[in-house]
């Protein structure tokens, strides 16, 4: 801890996620190093996923009305499960919406964990959320994620009346991994024809590159002091894209390897990056490319911050409350909300 508070400028909230981060990852070091199969790799991924959920469900979160389905849409009917987040009182009322891509760097996350970020954006903005309940890896790889969100996008496009949201006021947000998947789906949109069904992309700290060598970031933050570390990165990395696909030259992989006329045309986009986090840099990088591709884009560095703050089931800090307003007042003034 002294060493997170004389290094790190991390607000000291997140210096204590921090500290109970390493702890639990040295006891799964010690679960796994002894014998690595497949199995015990597995076994871990699945503790993990039920730790994260058990961590979530520990904070209070205010109530809202909830409503899971399943949905199909999209030229092949994919099916995927939602959970719809509403104000409360708002069920004869029409909102906009906002499709929510969870983080967990593909293999975890779900609507428990992201119950508080999905909350706090339907309140807020006064908006429903959509939560898609993807499926993970490594049961599930790309690009199977992405095309089950495009797919909830296709389904509030065509049956959006049905919960009471208007298919002309949607938008697309997501954490790292789901930031990814929030950027891609953009594009695939944007690549089948439907470029304006999606009015604003709100990306948090995303993970847009496969190259981490190029990024100083990862230098700096890459041992896991700062919560996500390199190695954790890259398991999540080849958890998720299969072996046969170069991710270096697929730009539904790695968003910020895409041309700028491969970029424009793009929704507005708000990035937020977190100061202490190894995808901090790469997160910039595209906002600038973003911006080079004449998309109206907003990149802003939360100093203080490290990996997943908006998602972390802790007690509201001043970056928290300023980031979601800002995301807010981003929907106000792009979308329409």
């Amino acid at each position: 801890m002294d060493k997170l508070i004389n290094v790190y400028p991390i607000h000291p909230i997140y210096k204590e996620v921090c500290q109970e981060h390493q702890k639990k990852l040295a006891l799964m070091h010690l679960k796994t190093s002894a014998v690595s199969t497949p199995e015990s790799e597995y076994e871990a991924i699945t503790e993990i996923r039920a730790a994260a959920d058990e961590f979530a469900l520990k904070f209070p979160i205010p109530e809202t009305l909830r409503i899971k389905q399943e949905v199909s849409g999209g030229p092949k009917n994919v099916k995927i499960i939602t959970t719809v987040f509403r104000p409360l009182g708002s069920e004869n009322k029409v909102l906009p919406i906002i499709i929510l891509c969870h983080g967990g760097g593909w293999v975890l996350g779900s609507s428990i964990t992201h119950a508080k970020l999905a909350t706090d954006l339907c309140i807020r903005s006064q908006a429903a959320v959509m939560l898609v309940e993807y499926g993970l890896s490594p049961e599930f790889k790309f690009p199977v994620a992405n095309e089950q969100v495009y797919a909830a996008l296709c389904w509030v496009r065509e049956h959006g009346h049905s919960i009471n949201v208007n298919p002309g006021q949607i938008a697309i947000a997501g954490d790292s991994a789901g930031g990814n998947m929030a950027t891609v789906v953009s594009m695939m949109a944007k690549d089948r024809g439907m470029g304006d069904i999606i009015k604003a992309q709100i990306l948090m700290y995303p993970a847009v590159a496969a190259d981490t060598e190029n990024y100083a970031s990862y230098k700096i933050y890459g041992n896991g002091d700062c919560y996500l570390s390199l190695k954790e990165a890259e398991l999540c990395a080849s958890a998720y894209i299969p072996s046969s696909i170069d991710k270096t030259k697929n730009v539904y992989i790695t968003p910020v390897l895409a041309t700028i006329d491969q970029l424009k045309g793009l929704p507005p986009a708000l990035i937020l990056t977190c100061e202490c986090d190894i995808l901090r840099d790469e997160g910039e990088a595209y906002t600038s490319k973003l911006i080079a591709a004449d998309v109206y884009a907003v990149g802003m560095r939360v100093l203080g911050t490290i990996h997943s703050y908006m998602s972390m089931p802790v007690p509201e800090t001043p970056q928290y409350r300023t980031s979601m307003n800002m995301i807010v007042d981003f929907l106000k003034d792009q979308a329409k909300f």
